[in-house]
């Protein structure tokens, strides 16, 4: 246990920090408060914690209910890092006093706001002065009180989704809000997405009372956030029926969770892989217009001599990009393409002209007739000599 490591990172984020190791309190940030850590007032949600932290190998972040979280590990020693309490947007007074309360904790104390980022790149750099062992603060996973009793793991592997993809959709009722969510999943940006989640919008006590249950009032607005993000999904080019049938899997998802935080991670993956697949469909729809592009090129100079490398700065891209994509999505390179192209349109002429075949292999810029004969029987099986008198049309008088 590095213990000035310890308070340095206190002193510069003033996040309390409590080490436990069988079942005493053997670090505690800031000291004076050590009797007022809800670790050391609540012991059994500290066991609970604890026997957690000792299955595991890495650390995680672990989310009390909507708004209160903790970052915690176990190292080789079996010293038990709890960092927190935390919350993930501002509490009321009210809020915390009920917390307090919950964990048996005597005098007031603040609980600070901080980012999910800030508490998983901590938890990463102790972990790895504790262990040894690297790791991104990507990876760490978000626990919740029903994936310590059973383990949670639903149709998309929900307790391993990363960081990013963590942080709650927060008032949906906002048209501004609502607007811009939904431009974000069109466009597939998830960059935006990601900082969309980071960042502090309207409270949900602001979001109008559609439910006297709060648990029921997160769960309708998860099925409304999800209807909309699969729309807006098909939107942005997803296949429909790929986009409902993800949207079902979620809607499932929604059925199986135990309380409002489960409920608002549900929403918040949707809202990440909604994102991910429009993306991922943009992607593959400029392959395809890329490679059409190059198609198009190649058409329009199929009897003028060129260059393969011409034709990516033409149409806007890299020589490098523009070779691979064209081999994934045509199956053959696009010298490959030309070669047969021009000997596809050679047929025509074989079979539709007199022209000779020394004529015909120059027009479309073959190297010579010998080189042509070569391509062509590679592709048709016979010489173009043969293709002409196996095929040749006899226009009816």
């Amino acid at each position: 246990m590095d213990l000035y490591l310890l308070k340095k990172l206190y002193e510069l984020f003033e996040i309390p920090v409590y080490v436990e190791q069988d079942g005493k309190a053997v670090v505690s940030l800031p000291e004076e408060k050590q009797k007022f850590s809800p670790f050391f007032c609540d012991p059994d949600f500290a066991e609970e914690l604890v026997l957690f932290a000792e299955s595991r190998n890495t650390p995680f972040l672990y989310l009390e209910d909507e708004k209160i979280y903790y970052g915690i590990f176990c190292d080789v020693q079996k010293n038990v890092y709890f960092f927190g309490p935390l919350a993930r947007k501002t509490m009321k007074h009210k809020e915390i006093k009920e917390y307090l309360f919950r964990h048996q904790v005597r005098v007031e104390r603040k609980i600070m706001k901080c980012d999910l980022g800030i508490i998983s790149k901590i938890l990463v750099i102790m972990y790895y002065f504790c262990t040894g062992s690297q790791m991104e603060h990507e990876s760490i996973t978000i626990e919740t009180r029903s994936t310590l009793e059973s383990r949670w793991n639903p149709e998309e592997d929900l307790e391993h989704y990363q960081l990013e993809q963590s942080e709650e959709g927060k008032s949906h009722n906002s048209i501004e809000y609502e607007t811009y969510l939904l431009q974000v999943i069109r466009t597939g940006d998830i960059e935006a997405m990601k900082r969309l989640m980071n960042e502090e919008t309207l409270d949900m006590d602001q979001v109008g009372t559609i439910a006297v249950d709060s648990k029921k009032q997160t769960e309708y607005l998860m099925v409304s956030l999800i209807t909309m993000s699969a729309r807006a999904a098909i939107d942005g080019g997803v296949n429909p029926e790929q986009a409902y049938a993800i949207s079902d899997v979620f809607l499932r998802q929604l059925e199986k969770c135990k309380n409002a935080a489960e409920m608002t991670l549900v929403g918040a993956k949707a809202q990440i892989d909604f994102t991910e697949l429009v993306r991922k469909a943009k992607i593959m729809r400029s392959r395809v217009i890329c490679v059409e592009e190059c198609k198009d090129y190649i058409g329009k100079h199929l009897r003028k001599p060129f260059q393969v490398g011409e034709i990516a700065p033409t149409i806007g891209v890299s020589r490098t990009y523009l070779a691979r994509k064209f081999s994934e999505v045509e199956g053959i390179t696009i010298q490959q393409y030309i070669v047969q192209e021009r000997c596809k349109h050679a047929a025509n002429l074989l079979k539709y002209s007199n022209y000779p075949i020394s004529i015909i292999s120059e027009y479309f810029c073959f190297s010579s007739q010998s080189h042509f004969g070569v391509h062509f029987k590679k592709l048709y099986g016979v010489t173009p000599h043969e293709f002409r008198n196996q095929n040749r049309y006899i226009e009816s008088k």
